[in-house]
């Protein structure tokens, strides 16, 4: 009888050990510096003429909070939020259509973004502490825009803003220094459908830190 007892409490100990081989769970932070840029956008001022800006390119910071829940997989949150990128457009006329009177006016932009989501990440091992990484997640987008018209001394504004969530698609590389520390580089696409950022791409680079 004893004997049977000791058996089935070995066998419920190997079932235990068993189980926890089998879970898996290691929390992580993250910082990044972020490098992101603009589709071309084309803007359409009072009197119809059209202005084909050049590409918007912003200076971010991100953080986030992960977790790899198999050794392959990750999901991983994140905050992003970027500097003020400023633009002159040039001087163009302005035709007043009731005088008819014309002004040269200066005009320049200012646009920023705050965003934040979650991704779904896979790595694969391709050399030594070196692997792959994809990424597959939704960010939500607010673009503030303005744009500043000065004719002589004379300064007007014009703000707008918009937000949308928008997926995130993206591929990059991971080098863990050891099993607390990795460096991370990544490129990203996210179609955000806001009005003249539909697409906005980063290029990240930062550490992780695991517990």
């Amino acid at each position: 009888m004893r004997k049977t007892l000791l058996l089935a409490g070995v066998a419920c100990l190997f079932a235990a050990q068993a189980q926890a081989a089998d879970y898996f769970f290691q929390p992580y932070v993250g910082l990044d510096y972020v490098h992101s840029w603009t589709d071309v956008v084309t803007e359409e001022i009072d009197d119809g003429t059209e202005i084909k800006e050049n590409k918007d390119n912003l200076n971010a910071g991100a953080i986030s909070l992960g977790a790899k829940f198999h050794p392959n997989f990750a999901v991983e949150a994140f905050y992003q939020q970027s500097d003020k990128a400023k633009k002159n457009l040039g001087d163009f006329v302005y035709v007043d259509d009731v005088s008819g009177d014309a002004y040269d006016v200066n005009l320049k932009t200012e646009v920023k973004y705050k965003a934040f989501g979650m991704d779904l990440l896979g790595s694969i091992p391709v050399y030594d502490k070196l692997e792959v990484l994809g990424s597959l997640g939704a960010g939500y987008y607010k673009v503030n825009y303005k744009v500043i018209a000065k004719s002589g001394g004379i300064v007007g504004t014009d703000s707008d803003s918009d937000n949308k969530w928008g997926i995130r698609i993206g591929a990059g590389l991971q080098y863990n220094f050891n099993e607390h520390i990795s460096a991370r580089m990544m490129l990203r696409n996210t179609n955000t459908r806001i009005e003249g950022y539909k697409n906005i791409t980063d290029i990240t680079a930062g550490i992780r830190y695991y517990f």
